[in-house]
């Protein structure tokens, strides 16, 4: 069973918009000025025809290269359900009536759905005719050949190969998803550290497996990834290598997961509080709790002011 996902894809969207737009949209991305890319805020609001509250996943407002204002839609799904296509059209709809603008909707699979993207429709039919019409696109991973989204130079592809087939071992499958990030020079320590964090996450070794990993960890040939795992766990992996690396390495991400979300909860805030006063930045540097960051970061793209988050 996959562990929850909501922070982990929130906080990897928000490092990579760019890369995250040219996944699930790639036939339309060198169309896009993705350097206008801006999160919106995602309302909770009740539908009123069915009595079910709604909360869309992430919405993002992007320019064409020919000045057209458009929106993108995103939802994660935990599994495939044959009724989403009727669930996504209504998302879609609703985000339009919201907002006023054009909408294409994009959904991700963490299983099940299309081995990996897919141009999907949707139609409702009245008594057999077609009486109107829905695409968007999908992105299923569990059926998704890992090698070859491993071959791309989108990092994003190579956090997201680790929930994807894999012909190996488990051990070869996760030291073939974090050699290309440890590997990447243009990565942000926080970027390297969420990526390393997807992949380690969905991807976790037990028993042989462990003994592989570390096997295979001391050839000379993944000497990048075990400089990564050093400056992230420093003094914990050494101290966990004698009960086994893999728990030595969970040990030092414990440590750095409260620094990786402040980094990422003060450049949300930035991006959607442009310019952040200081007393906000040193409030947010002085929290102490990953739970407290982690519901912080949550609130952000829904809010519409500091005062809203408290941090006023």
């Amino acid at each position: 069973m996959y562990p929850s996902h909501d922070h982990l894809f929130k906080e990897l969207i928000c490092a990579f918009p760019a890369q995250w737009v040219r996944l699930v949209v790639p036939d339309q991305a060198a169309q896009l000025a993705l350097g206008t890319l801006e999160f919106q805020p995602t309302e909770t609001f009740l539908d009123v025809l069915r009595g079910e509250e709604r909360r869309f996943d992430l919405i993002l407002r992007v320019d064409s290269a020919a000045g057209e204002r458009l929106l993108l839609h995103l939802e994660v799904e935990r599994e495939f359900r044959r009724e989403m296509a009727t669930r996504l059209w209504d998302y879609n709809r609703l985000v339009h009536l919201r907002h006023g603008l054009p909408v294409h909707t994009a959904v991700l699979y963490l299983r099940g759905g299309p081995p990996g993207f897919c141009a999907e429709a949707h139609r409702e039919r009245w008594l057999g005719p077609p009486v109107c019409g829905f695409h968007y696109t999908a992105l299923g991973l569990s059926r998704a050949p890992a090698a070859d989204y491993l071959k791309r130079r989108n990092p994003l592809a190579w956090a997201l190969a680790a929930l994807m087939r894999w012909p190996g071992s488990p051990a070869e499958h996760q030291l073939a998803c974090l050699a290309p990030i440890a590997r990447a020079h243009s990565l942000t320590e926080v970027q390297r550290f969420l990526l390393f964090n997807m992949v380690t996450t969905y991807l976790q070794l037990e028993g042989d497996a462990v003994r592989q990993y570390e096997t295979m960890l001391a050839e000379r040939r993944h000497r990048e990834v075990r400089t990564m795992i050093m400056t992230w766990a420093d003094k914990k992996i050494e101290e966990g290598r004698r009960q086994g690396l893999q728990e030595g390495i969970q040990q030092g991400m414990e440590r750095g997961r409260e620094e990786g979300i402040r980094a990422v909860v003060l450049r949300l805030l930035a991006r959607r509080f442009s310019p952040l006063p200081a007393a906000v930045a040193r409030r947010v540097s002085a929290m102490v709790s990953s739970e407290e960051l982690e519901t912080l970061a949550d609130r952000i793209l829904e809010a519409r002011s500091l005062e809203e988050l408290g941090l006023a």
